[in-house]
């Protein structure tokens, strides 16, 4: 696949990777078009867009991609034996095993954004009385009505990956004590083939920085909107997080300062190459 200059998105963020059917290859790539034509507006970027075409150029011609005929006559495949010298995976090992994974375009990252401000705005009102409109909110904490509060831990996954017990949401961040909102994109799958909904839903967790992983309930993935079955059993979800102290453990997600400037206390850092909406 064409590899991206320094200054262009890489592939895996625009949504142009390998394996996608032909007609989902085709509807990201219309997206694309009509966000960074060069006559699209402020979005616009020549350089971007021949990046995008030859992206689209390279998994289109995959073979997975091509219509092809086949011989009129063809041997008879014949099975081959397995090695013995190679060790064959243990149960568990299997189930461990990834079956594929899927990068979160910069789309997806700004939805999930988004859903984390009106989920701290939500639990600021329901939790400390704040208002959501900004000018009263200011008035309130200058006259001392409000007090500053502890910030919960934010969340967005990085990536997702499916194994054959699990669909598992990694993050490159660390459970804050306490409360912590957890923005997933809804997902369902057509055998390892993942389908996003266009819904993010945040969920709320009481976690502890050493708590590696969580497993969601079915019944809340349900009444969330996921739908994920895998040889025709229902596949929970794990949340992976970061161990404490790692790279890039300390925030994946800052809240735009201007809204919450003097309310909330610590704010997460800012990883280099991340943007969070105004």
């Amino acid at each position: 696949m064409t590899a991206a200059p320094d200054n262009l998105p890489p592939a895996r963020e625009l949504g142009l990777v390998p394996g996608l059917e032909p007609e989902e290859l085709r509807r990201i790539y219309r997206a694309l078009a009509r966000r960074y034509h060069p006559d699209s507006g402020l979005s616009g970027s020549e350089a971007i867009m021949r990046h995008i075409n030859a992206l689209y150029d390279d998994l289109k011609n995959e073979p997975a991609n091509r219509v092809t005929r086949p011989p009129e006559t063809a041997p008879a495949a014949q099975p081959r034996p397995a090695s013995p010298s190679r060790p064959q995976p243990r149960p568990a090992d299997r189930a461990k095993t990834s079956l594929g994974e899927l990068f979160f375009t910069e789309q997806a990252r700004v939805m999930m954004s988004e859903a984390l401000i009106e989920a701290v705005d939500g639990w600021l009102e329901r939790s400390h009385g704040v208002p959501r409109n900004g000018l009263r909110r200011r008035l309130l904490l200058g006259l001392g009505r409000i007090a500053p509060v502890s910030c919960p831990g934010l969340h967005m996954p990085q990536r997702v990956s499916m194994t054959r017990t699990a669909l598992r949401f990694h993050f490159i961040t660390t459970p804050a004590p306490g409360l912590n909102l957890i923005a997933l994109p809804v997902l369902s799958n057509h055998g390892l083939r993942l389908v996003p909904s266009g819904m993010v839903p945040v969920f709320e967790e009481m976690l502890t920085p050493a708590r590696g992983s969580v497993d969601l309930p079915a019944d809340l993935l349900r009444k969330r909107g996921f739908a994920l079955t895998l040889h025709g059993q229902a596949l929970p979800v794990t949340l992976v997080f970061a161990p404490a102290g790692a790279e890039g453990s300390s925030g994946f997600y800052r809240l735009p300062e201007s809204r919450y400037r003097g309310l909330l206390f610590p704010a997460p850092p800012l990883p280099d190459g991340f943007r969070s909406p105004a």
